[in-house]
């Protein structure tokens, strides 16, 4: 009987390839339906060509770049390690379904306004909402294949992941008040333990102090392998306040690319598909995206949704909320501005010398 780490494997392999297959035959098989709607007339020969074109388009990919990647990651364990730095099979995704996706929305586009324009757009609706679940559906497969699917995370997961992350746990060490009352007690002067000095470990990078007023820091891998725990005291609230990295996995995923969404729903609007700012929009939109291959432990991964998402979105949403008023929230154009605003400040204008205070002002 087959184990059950080779039955989720398989199920994962079969659940990626669908994600891979499904969302290029749809948007080619609306892309040739909207083709013939759109030049009215009955011959289903440009039809079949475009459907009979993806599927070996599908067949292609399979077997030139999906297996043989798949064959090598498996074969060669040593390619995990590069899922640190970034994630090529991601990549790989982003690549072959997703900009050929995007790619059939600004053609359909295109050809809808150049013989039929300011007219319902219909071809829209569902193939961008399924390219992008299957996108995000990816993802998440992706960073749960670290995870066991039965059971409580009471252990952590080592495997795969860089131990780059301070964890905190707690230790008995006196606090500074008990040692002056001791040294108060036997008139001796007060002396801080050696516990609490700040030490630093051969080969690692920032200092983190060792133990400070009975807390201790400890390298250890990503906070996604802490075990399930409450943080309340409460018996009441136990069952409220619970933590697991496996439910949080898919809140965080859907969460995170809901700025594209919202414009990638706004290129779809009567109003502003009809206008020239479609191709833009699924510009700005795809490469937003390319966050996605990389981890979520990557430093680079802030500085990038400001520069792919945040700071083109922005530019994007003041012309669209002045030509085309309520086909955009205000909320979303906001939360550009201050995303940008804050990373710009916090990260550049605090480091002059006119923006900086001295530890003397406060003393």
């Amino acid at each position: 009987m087959a184990s059950g780490k080779i039955i989720k494997l398989v199920v994962y392999e079969i659940l990626q390839f669908s994600f891979l297959c499904i969302p290029t035959f749809v948007v080619m098989e609306r892309f040739a339906l909207h083709l013939k709607e759109v030049q009215n007339h009955n011959n289903d020969i440009t039809y079949w060509l475009i459907v009979s074109c993806s599927i070996a388009y599908v067949m292609t990919v399979t077997l030139a770049v999906w297996v043989p990647v798949k064959v090598m990651i498996y074969k060669k364990r040593r390619a995990f390690i590069l899922e640190r730095k970034w994630r090529p099979l991601m990549l790989i995704y982003l690549l072959l379904t997703t900009l050929p996706c995007f790619a059939f929305f600004i053609a359909a586009s295109e050809i809808r306004n150049s013989i039929n324009p300011c007219n319902s757009n219909k071809f829209t609706d569902l193939p961008v909402s399924l390219t992008l679940t299957c996108l995000i559906l990816v993802d998440i497969i992706q960073k749960l294949r670290k995870y066991r699917l039965k059971g409580l995370l009471t252990v952590q997961i080592r495997e795969n992941i860089p131990s780059n992350g301070p964890v905190v746990s707690y230790i008995d060490v006196p606090s500074v008040s008990a040692q002056v009352r001791r040294a108060q007690e036997t008139h001796a002067p007060p002396q801080l333990e050696d516990s609490i000095e700040p030490t630093l470990a051969e080969g690692e990078g920032p200092e983190y102090p060792s133990s400070i007023s009975g807390i201790s820091l400890h390298t250890a891998p990503s906070i996604h392998s802490i075990s399930t725990t409450s943080y309340s005291s409460s018996r009441t609230l136990k069952f409220i306040a619970v933590k697991d990295a496996r439910a949080e996995i898919f809140l965080d995923c859907f969460v995170f690319w809901f700025d594209t969404i919202e414009m990638v729903r706004v290129a779809g609007t009567e109003k502003v598909s009809c206008s020239g700012w479609v191709i833009p929009i699924y510009i700005f939109s795809f490469l937003s995206l390319v966050r996605i291959i990389l981890p979520s432990t990557s430093p680079l991964l802030y500085s990038l949704g400001v520069m792919l998402q945040d700071f083109p979105f922005l530019f994007i949403r003041i012309p669209l909320l002045a030509i085309f008023p309520y086909t955009t929230p205000v909320l979303y154009a906001v939360k550009n501005a201050l995303v940008l605003g804050t990373h710009i400040y916090f990260n550049y204008f605090t480091r002059l010398r006119l923006c900086r205070t001295d530890e003397q002002n406060f003393s």
